[in-house]
């Protein structure tokens, strides 16, 4: 079993298959060469399990990234996604696009310490706090979200509270 993808004229690509394993042929062709001429469209192996130059598995990355709708295919032999911004730049290793500030980090999950049960407790925070990329500003921008009732809701004061943790400005949620 290996993935293939479709490209139109302009190398763009415009859908991915679940096909049959690259070392086989069919009717005589390779499988691209087959699934080209069956679609009337130029077809290529793609691996899965290549993401940013790197094979999930510990294999050898394959096309430096799996083809996705809309990625380009260059004549290089290798798949990117679409730029997300015109200020954002291709990395050559891993052709994925880099914005020109990296992004703040955020902590991956909220934690407080139960004294009485003297363990570690993941704490449900009402607001998510996350960055957006702002291309006119050239800068991250927090932003504050929840879920509600199946709805992404965003937070946003006209003045907000703000206090100093740990050295950095925070906006007090709820």
């Amino acid at each position: 079993m290996a993935h293939y993808a479709f490209l139109d004229e302009n190398n763009i690509v415009v859908n991915v298959i679940v096909g049959t394993d690259e070392n086989e042929l069919i009717n005589g062709l390779d499988v691209e060469t087959f699934y080209g001429n069956e679609l009337n469209m130029r077809c290529v192996r793609t691996s899965y399990n290549t993401v940013g130059n790197t094979h999930r598995e510990g294999g050898i990355p394959f096309r430096k990234n799996f083809a996705q709708i809309g990625f380009k295919y260059d004549e290089i032999g290798f798949f990117n996604p679409e730029k997300p911004f015109p200020s954002w730049t291709l990395d050559s290793d891993t052709y994925l696009y880099n914005p020109p500030k990296p992004k703040p980090l955020k902590d991956a999950e909220y934690v407080n310490w139960n004294k009485e049960e003297k363990k570690w407790e993941v704490v449900e925070i009402p607001w998510i706090l996350d960055y957006e990329w702002k291309e006119s500003e050239q800068e991250w921008e927090m932003v504050a979200f929840r879920i509600k009732n199946g709805v992404k809701e965003f937070f946003m004061p006209e003045d907000p509270a703000t206090v100093l943790v740990d050295g950095e400005e925070t906006i007090i949620l709820d």
